[in-house]
C-alpha cells in the first residue's frame, strides 16, 4: 500500500481518498525504492495540473513541501491542458529510462540527418 515518504505524513492510500484530492507522486531522483511516492498535499496546487481525462500530474518544475501547511498557503488554480501528456515527458520514468529515451532520440536524429 503506497505511503507517503515524508516524515510525520500519515497519509496511505488505504486512509484516503481521490474524492478528497490527494494523490501520490514519485520523484525522478528519489531512490530508495520504486514504489515510494509523495502524496499531494506537499505541492502547491500551481505545480499540479489536470489532463482533459481527469488525471493529475507534477509539472517538472514541482518541488514538495516537507511541511503541507506552507503548501497549502498558497492558492491558485489547478492548470487544464488539452494535449495529453508525453510518455517521454513522464516525472514517473527512471533515470535509466531517461537516458535510453535520450540515446533513442539522439539514434533518430542522427539517422534522420544521415538519411
Amino acid at each position: 500500500m503506497p505511503g507517503c515518504v515524508l516524515r510525520y505524513c500519515k497519509n496511505n492510500s488505504g486512509n484516503t481518498s481521490k474524492c478528497k484530492g490527494i494523490t501520490f507522486h514519485r520523484e525522478d531522483t528519489w531512490l530508495p525504492s520504486n514504489h515510494s511516492s509523495i502524496c499531494s498535499l506537499h505541492f502547491r496546487e500551481e505545480d499540479k495540473y489536470t489532463t482533459k481525462t481527469g488525471r493529475r500530474f507534477l509539472k517538472k518544475s514541482a518541488v514538495p513541501c516537507v511541511d503541507p501547511r506552507a503548501c497549502q498557503n498558497s492558492t491558485g488554480p489547478v492548470e487544464t491542458i488539452s494535449e495529453p501528456v508525453s510518455e517521454s515527458e513522464s516525472i514517473f520514468d527512471t533515470l535509466r529510462k531517461i537516458v535510453l529515451k535520450r540515446k533513442i532520440r539522439k539514434m533518430a536524429i542522427a539517422k534522420k540527418n544521415n538519411s
